[in-house]
């Protein structure tokens, strides 16, 4: 399922709409410092390759355990941090357990039907940090936002049901 996603966000017009997007909503696009959640590796990079192509600096992330993996994770956050990259691009890791306060833009590149999955996501760029004034978000899928809504309409009904029936 993965891949047959992965080529569907994996396109020029996609990429053009991102860029679209970040000029319209960012007061500058190159000084940012964005987490880009995705879909899977191959999302990733092409999403790191895009926007890299359209004149920003960015890099990509995705899981892996060993030492190596773990070292380059480390040197790629410090240069979000240092602003020596404004985008980085992850899948499959930075959903929870990471602390990366300069973060003040988060781009959901990914459909999730999971609330959680989302409001972790979104806590990446929640953190407080004194160079930081506001936080960004943007969600450049209508499905993830029409099934998060749904799904938070139902559990409050079903709440609200089941208070109403005792």
């Amino acid at each position: 399922m993965d891949s047959e996603l992965s080529i569907r966000l994996c396109t020029k017009q996609r990429t053009a709409l991102i860029i679209k997007t970040l000029n319209y909503y960012l007061a500058d696009e190159q000084k940012v410092k964005a987490l880009c959640f995705c879909t899977d590796k191959e999302h990733a990079k092409f999403a790191a390759e895009s926007l890299s192509l359209s004149g920003l600096k960015v890099d990509y992330l995705v899981s892996g355990d060993s030492e190596q993996a773990k070292d380059k994770r480390k040197e790629v956050v410090n240069k979000l941090r240092r602003g020596e990259i404004n985008y980085l691009c992850v899948a499959d890791i930075f959903n929870e357990g990471v602390d990366i306060p300069e973060v003040d833009t988060v781009l959901f590149l990914r459909p999730t039907e999971s609330l959680t999955i989302f409001l972790q996501q979104l806590g990446r760029g929640l953190r407080l940090c004194p160079e930081k004034e506001v936080l960004t978000y943007l969600i450049l899928l209508r499905t993830l936002i029409r099934s998060l809504i749904l799904k938070v309409d139902l559990e409050l009904y079903l709440k609200r049901a089941m208070a109403e029936s005792i």
